[in-house]
């Protein structure tokens, strides 16, 4: 679901197809000229043939020693797996998209100072208010009252709410007037630059803000959306709303990534598996100890992000992939 994710996978099937034809057509042609001028004594073709290298010689002296212990080498390499399994539920996952970007970067360095000044921050989120008519008086009534309910958020990461509810009470001494006439009126005497980010002009869609005490992480998010749905659930006659604003976009983000991540692992050892049958001719047995291993590396891969503290984010996201 993260577009980002699917524009990376479609460029690595372009780079594998270009160093496939590379390979076959470019790169053959090279070493076929290469070897057609090379010209090399019989001594020096057997010298080259017995010349060991320092990776090979070290794979050579290690490989006794695995044989004698596979017991102790699979029963360690399954316990790290089954530690890495568990670790990855305790992985965080990076949903601020300034964190995507050097904190360096001018702009970056301005959204910093903004939250300075802002009292903890300049995150905010959103009640989309629609229905036929807005400034009816039981409608901005009702505004009020989840506004009222949002401020005392047990949670704590609420720093204020005001819409075009409280800005009309405002404006008739502290209630609401009962007359809608009066309502519009107040409305359109306001600024341009307040009324059209509070309503719009056909008075069908209004914006409740809720101004957050900075950045909230994906818990937080999510537990303020599930307590701000409960504030709207019953909506005057006509009327609808719903949650919306980074909150939202970072809740979906962070189920985007975990859940993405996941079938994405799923899917690839299950492609690589498929692969390896036909590549021994349908013995199983062979394709499954050629696919084991890649699945340990999954567990290994997580451990170790988890005791460096690594996070997931839309590029780390795509690792066990």
């Amino acid at each position: 679901p993260v577009p980002m994710i699917k524009d990376f996978g479609s460029m690595l099937i372009i780079g594998v197809i270009a160093c496939y034809v590379l390979a076959i057509f470019f790169l053959m042609s090279i070493l076929y000229s290469h070897d057609r001028r090379r010209t090399r004594t019989a001594a020096a073709k057997k010298a080259e043939a017995n010349q060991i290298g320092f990776v090979e010689k070290g794979l050579g002296r290690l490989a006794p020693g695995i044989i004698k212990n596979p017991a102790v080498i699979l029963s360690l390499a399954l316990v790290l797996t089954i530690a890495g399994v568990i670790a990855d539920g305790h992985i965080q996952t990076e949903t601020d998209e300034t964190k995507f970007i050097s904190p360096n970067i001018p702009v970056i360095k301005d959204i910093q100072t903004l939250g300075k000044l802002s009292s903890g921050g300049s995150m905010s989120a959103n009640i989309l208010v629609e229905g036929a008519d807005i400034s009816q008086p039981s409608t901005l009534e009702w505004m009020l009252q989840v506004e009222a309910q949002t401020r005392n958020n047990p949670a704590g990461s609420v720093r204020g709410a005001n819409s075009i509810a409280d800005t009309v009470a405002t404006a008739a001494g502290g209630t609401i007037p009962q007359n809608p006439i009066q309502i519009k009126g107040i409305i359109a005497a306001l600024p341009t630059q307040i009324s059209s980010n509070l309503i719009t002009s056909d008075f069908k869609a209004a914006n409740i803000i809720i101004s957050l005490n900075g950045a909230i992480t994906g818990d937080q998010s999510r537990q303020l959306i599930e307590t701000m749905k409960g504030y709207i659930a019953a909506t005057p006659s006509g009327v609808t709303a719903v949650v919306t604003g980074s909150p939202v976009i970072q809740n979906m983000t962070f189920d985007a990534l975990t859940g993405g991540r996941t079938r994405m692992t799923f899917i690839g050892i299950a492609l690589v598996f498929c692969g390896l049958i036909f590549l021994f001719r349908f013995r199983l047995l062979r394709a499954i100890m050629a696919t084991v291993p890649i699945a340990l590396i999954l567990g290994w891969s997580s451990g170790v992000m988890w005791l460096t503290g690594i996070k997931y984010n839309p590029l780390t996201s795509t690792l066990s992939a």
